[in-house]
């Protein structure tokens, strides 16, 4: 059968209709496309926004004994560990669109582990980086809560990184969001936090303008313990583990907050992404001066010798690497007004994180 005329103009017409459903379709999409990305900003901006240096709350648990809170001698046993925010072993950066965890019941377990570590090394204080306070991705636990119960210890300090109803980050119209999120880091404490005070830190430097709009807060936790009579400054800081130059940023200004802010018995818990300058690294890269840029212009006191702890990782390591190798990432320094007892590098198992914790003691 030869298709005439008025067949040819019909296929036409049809092919015409076809082609302005589908580009009218395109249209639609893209606009909602659009739509979702401008919501999804403005629950992100609603969120919340830190001044360069703000005051926070002491929450004071009731479910704490009175008798706990007080120091037996001038000593202070200080526990400090990057949570990982309770993803346990294999670790989660969500700030690089990794959100992987176990979910609640991986996370409590950890929780608890980590809990009758802290009571069996016999700490006064928690120093945690990188804890989650209730987000949507991790089961929505409050993690520097549930350990303070836990504990039975009656002082918490929160400061946080990230808090939104909304995140839209990674890849929102793939559907892959971190949702609710509230992430940062705390202080846990049997002994009297009297202040505490949130230090700004530089943003990370993103080339990719997606990251840098929804990129994590950086900042350093200061808080003021009570001990026996004396003002101890604890400092709780997780530095960026992507660029360098940020990173190396970050640290010039957690010296000049200490210089500022410390009167020379404070002490600080670094989880930095970064090892001691080794000087035979030189021609395989640019060195990374983060922990100097920290430890040297604030004098603080060295607890691991940096070549012990480079040619001995399965002493001195702190991070359990993707690959299974250990790295020194990770450090809890007294200023020189403090006496050191003692340090050490716990490797509890199971492990807690893919970080070990670091046990440190101090008197005065």
């Amino acid at each position: 059968m030869v298709e005439g005329p008025a067949s040819g103009a019909l296929w036409l017409k049809l092919w015409d209709w076809v082609r302005r459903i589908v580009v009218g379709l395109s249209v639609l999409t893209f606009l909602g496309a659009i739509l979702l990305l401008l919501a999804a900003l403005f629950f992100y901006q609603s969120g919340y926004r830190p001044l360069p240096r703000e005051s926070l709350p002491v929450e004071a648990g009731e479910w704490a004994a009175a008798e706990g809170s007080v120091l037996a001698e001038d000593r202070l046993r200080i526990l400090s560990l990057d949570l990982d925010y309770g993803a346990g072993p294999a670790g989660s950066r969500p700030e690089e669109g990794d959100a992987a965890h176990p979910g609640a019941a991986g996370v409590t377990e950890a929780l608890d582990r980590l809990a009758a570590l802290a009571l069996e090394q016999r700490a006064d204080v928690l120093l945690l980086q990188r804890v989650d306070f209730g987000s949507e991705f991790s089961g929505e636990l409050d993690q520097a809560d549930y350990l303070a119960r836990k504990l039975g210890w009656g002082y918490v300090v929160r400061s946080r990184t990230w808090k939104h109803s909304f995140l839209p980050y990674p890849l929102p119209l793939a559907g892959k969001v971190l949702g609710r999120v509230d992430l940062g880091h705390a202080v846990v404490s049997r002994i009297p936090i009297i202040e505490a005070a949130r230090f700004s830190l530089p943003p990370e430097g993103l080339d990719n303008w997606w990251a840098s709009t929804f990129a994590p807060a950086y900042n350093a936790l200061g808080a003021v313990l009570l001990t026996r009579g004396r003002q101890l400054l604890v400092f709780d800081a997780a530095l960026t583990c992507g660029q360098l130059k940020s990173r190396e940023s970050q640290a010039r200004d957690v010296a000049r907050i200490l210089n500022q802010e410390s009167t020379g018995s404070a002490i600080v818990a670094l989880s930095l992404c970064a090892s001691p300058r080794d000087m035979k690294a030189a021609g395989k890269g640019r060195l990374d001066y983060s922990l100097d840029l920290v430890r040297y212009r604030r004098n603080l006191q060295t607890t691991a010798p940096d070549r012990e702890a480079l040619l001995a990782p399965e002493t001195w390591g702190t991070h359990v690497l993707p690959d299974g190798t250990l790295a020194l990432h990770d450090y809890l320094m007294p200023e020189k007004g403090l006496l050191l007892r003692s340090f050490q590098v716990l490797a509890p198992e199971p492990p807690i994180s893919s970080h070990r914790p670091l046990l440190l003691e101090v008197a005065w």
